[in-house]
């Protein structure tokens, strides 16, 4: 890590990225049993002079591994099952370590949008409900961001912190490209 700091933008900037999540537990505390994961892309607004807020906004889509509750008639029966959730994402992001090339942040997952579609796991797969769902989410983690060059940064975040017991099975990587230069020039003509 370098130790001399950043130095503050002039207005707010535009950044694109992609990211490859891992999931230990489904939303809040499920925990899943299988491979569960998400791929998400998206853009990042950083809305003040000195870039250490910002908003992210995403599209994704996930898999979770499931154990789940299926109603027999008579009573609930455990059962596997899969859920694939199309979603769109909004995450606050606030970097309290800022350097040339690293920044140290938190973030706050602050809701979903989500198409949900759940699945049995049996010889045909079938489909047990599909529902559009609001989720509000409230789940924080902590990201560590390298640039590797003018532009290009890779990224690495624990998340869902409030469920300790899932922490290193909660995490995302991901790259970012700052576009806010390209889209300054634009404006202005250049």
């Amino acid at each position: 890590m370098t130790t001399e700091t950043a130095k503050s933008k002039s207005i707010s900037n535009w950044v694109i990225f992609g990211q490859y999540s891992n999931f230990g537990t489904y939303y809040f505390s499920e925990p899943t049993f299988g491979y569960s994961y998400g791929i998400f892309g998206g853009a990042q607004l950083f809305f003040t002079k000195n870039r250490r807020h910002s908003l992210k906004f995403s599209l994704g889509y996930s898999h979770y591994e499931l154990h789940g509750q299926h109603d027999s008639g008579l009573s609930y029966l455990t059962k596997d099952m899969y859920s694939e959730i199309f979603s769109f994402g909004f995450t606050y992001e606030y970097i309290f370590f800022m350097t040339k090339r690293t920044n140290i942040y938190v973030i706050l997952h602050i809701a979903d949008l989500s198409y949900v579609s759940e699945y049995d796991y049996d010889d045909n797969n079938n489909k047990n409900d599909s529902y559009v769902l609001p989720i509000p989410r409230g789940s924080p983690g902590i990201g560590l961001e390298y640039k590797t060059q003018k532009r290009l940064s890779f990224y690495v975040e624990l998340n869902n912190l409030l469920n300790a017991s899932h922490i290193p099975e909660n995490f995302s990587v991901g790259l970012k490209y700052d576009i806010g230069k390209i889209t300054r020039n634009y404006l202005k003509g250049n």
